[in-house]
This record gives C-alpha cells, structure tokens and sequence, in this order.
C-alpha cells in the first residue's frame, strides 16, 4: 500500500471543525463526502472553502490524488496549522493554500474551478454569506462549464426532517435552487451534503487507478460505498421544497432549540411502534424493540427510520457502546431491512454502521470484519467492480 495518505505516528485531531486520524483517510463524519469532488468525471482543479485542520483534505484527493487543490479560509492560523501538519504527517498529499474571504476568492477566481466544497460554519453557527443567493452566484461563476459544487451543510438530524422548515438545511437548499434547478442530498446524522447540479450514476467513475494500492482496505470500500451514495442520492428541484415562512434557525443555540422542540415528536413516533409499553431507551437499547420500531417506520416512509442508525453512530462518536449491538443487528438482518426502503438502506443504516466502523474515536467493534466482508459484496452487487475488493 502507498502510504502517502497515512501517518507512520499516532495521529488523531478530533475537534469541532475536524476529525483526522493517521491511519485512515475516513473518519465517519460529513467530510468524508467530500471524496464525490475526486469521483466526478473530469475534475482537474477544486477549491475547498472553510478549511479547519485539513480532515477534508485526503478525502478529496482519495478518488484522484492528482487533482490541484486549493484550500481557502480567512484564518491565517488554520491555514498555517494545516500546511505544517500535512508537511509532517502527509509530505505526499499535495495542495496549495490562501488565507481569503470566501466570496472574494471567488470572484477572483471567475471559471476556474470544477469542482468548489464549501464548508463554512463555525461553533457559533452560519457566517451570513452561505444564505444570501449571491454567494451562489459567485460560487456558481468560479466554476468551469460543467463544474459542481460539494455543500457541507449542518443543522438538523435526519430523523428530525432536516429539509422541513424552519431549518438551516432547508435555507441553503432554497438558496442554491435559487442559481441552480436541483441538487442531490445525501444525509449524515446532523450534517447535509448538497451536491449541485444534481448527481446522475454516470457523472461519477471508479478512483483514477488502483486505490486498493493506495488507499487501505477499509478506506478502499468506504470510498466505493461514497461513491454508491452519490449515485443513488435523491434530488431536490427549484419549486419542489416551498417557502419557509419565517427565518430559519443559523446559530448553534437557535439550531439546537429547534432540534430540542422536534425531539417529542420522534420519540412519540418510536415509541408508539415499538411494543406497548416501550419507552424511548428502551428502543435505543433493544434489538427486537429498534427492529419493530424500524420496521413499521420504513413501512411508513417515515424520516423517523432513521433513528437507530444516526443515534448508534453518535454514540460511537463519542466513544460510548450502549448500541454496539447495532452494526451486528445489520448484519443480521441486512437482506430483509434492504428490501423494505433499499435507499434508506444505503444512504441512511449501511452509511452509518460504516461511520462507526470508521471513527478513530471508539471500540473495534466485534462485527466489522463481517461489515466490509458484505459491504464489498454489496458494491459488487451494485456494478462497482473496482470497489468490490
């Protein structure tokens, strides 16, 4: 394996604006996402807006590590940061930096870029430009003809409706149809990736080369099940997602207000599905309860299904294990929860058993050599021969 993507020291960075672990590129947050900008056709050039500490950084390069980065944020010591690390831990991850506002690198740079990951929020909420349409527009213009922008946006949980107003997610969503007629969403946990124009399956290609020779294994299939998702993204147009109606929530306190006055609702809606009696940890805490609860949601076409898996895996963020059971119960029954809502299968409780898997922070869990043992058969299944290892 080429070990230019990974550190010989015991490297972790774990902060709100980045999780970086030396031994694998994906760390089971949002970021890794950003590994669609090195799987899109034709992408030479990309610019990351709102740099943290570089945890975005090798996933971009993961699907193509030729493609000429540039990474842009208006705080010189992030920027400072992150040079010096990668020159110590990553000497073969190649990119360029600027310390720039957002919006005047961009109108700077009109047709340059094809591909712009915008990552801009801060442990206080959003900078005001990311809801203002003619940030869109500047975005829209610094890209080539066919280029794409990649959207981190945070907010709501996805088992909380993210895209219904009054949200964070819901504001950028209207903003960017503002300049573009759709956009693809692919959901994880509080975080929203916007993809615009929206994704096709042919707009995405297999890794430039053999990646099983550059990245690891588990690094390997995590790219490919990125690279599913993207595919199989479901997609917003112009018009489709109405008028908020009142301003949606942009600080991390109104944010958490809202996320806290949604909350009663899920746990009525899962509690109410799981067997008489039940209450809300206990359908955290048990398998047959989480299945039935699970089961009669999908049936539902509820957002509420996700529940488990964005709970699960936000625990194991934080390093707690009382639902380590989670990723065995997929396993177990991954034929059967496939085949009642295979979209919420994959964008939704595949995606987050692999997040857990993924993270620095927490247990080996018991079940992740079986996990990638069917997850390989899954991208195989899925037509992604190169992924399949």
């Amino acid at each position: 394996m080429d070990r230019s993507f990974y550190s010989r020291s015991s490297l972790i960075i774990n902060t709100i604006e980045s999780t970086i672990s030396g031994d694998r590129v994906f760390t089971g947050n949002q970021p890794d996402d950003f590994a669609l900008a090195g799987l899109l056709r034709n992408t030479k050039t990309a610019c990351l807006l709102g740099v943290g500490y570089g945890g975005a950084v090798r996933a971009m390069l993961a699907g193509d590590p030729s493609i000429e980065l540039t990474l842009v944020d208006n705080d010189a010591a992030l920027i400072e940061f992150t040079g010096n690390l990668f020159a110590r831990s990553f000497p073969g991850v190649a990119f360029t930096s600027e310390t720039a506002d957002a919006g005047s690198h961009l109108r700077e740079h009109p047709g340059c870029y094809d591909v712009i990951c915008v990552d801009l929020y801060s442990a206080v909420g959003y900078p005001r430009m990311v809801l203002d349409v003619g940030f869109w527009h500047d975005v829209r213009e610094a890209l080539t003809e066919n280029g794409r922008v990649v959207v981190n946006a945070w907010g709501l949980p996805e088992q909380l409706s993210p895209l219904a107003p009054p949200s964070p997610q819901h504001a950028v969503a209207q903003a960017m149809l503002a300049v573009w007629q759709d956009l693809s969403h692919l959901p994880c946990r509080r975080n929203t990736t916007f993809v615009a124009p929206a994704l096709t399956p042919a707009d995405l290609r297999p890794p430039v080369d053999d990646a099983s020779t550059r990245l690891s294994y588990e690094d390997h299939l995590t790219l490919g099940l990125i690279r599913l998702r993207g595919a199989s993204a479901p997609v917003l147009l112009r018009g489709g997602i109405g008028d908020a109606g009142q301003p949606a929530p942009t600080s991390r306190r109104a944010i958490d207000a809202e996320m806290h006055a949604r909350w009663p609702g899920l746990v009525e809606a899962v509690t109410g599905r799981a067997e008489a009696s039940a209450d809300f940890r206990a359908a955290l805490s048990e398998r047959k309860l989480t299945d039935a609860a699970t089961e009669r949601l999908l049936l539902e076409g509820s957002p509420a299904a996700s529940f488990a898996p964005c709970i699960a895996s936000a625990k194991a963020q934080l390093g707690e294990l009382s639902m380590a059971w989670y990723g065995e119960w997929l396993c177990d029954e991954w034929f059967r929860l496939k085949a009642l809502d295979p979209d919420w299968f994959r964008m939704s409780a595949l995606w987050q058993a692999v997040c857990m898997a993924r993270t620095p922070l927490g247990a080996v869990w018991p079940w992740e050599a079986r996990l990638y043992d069917m997850l390989s058969a899954e991208l195989l299944d899925a037509g992604f021969a190169d992924a399949g290892v």
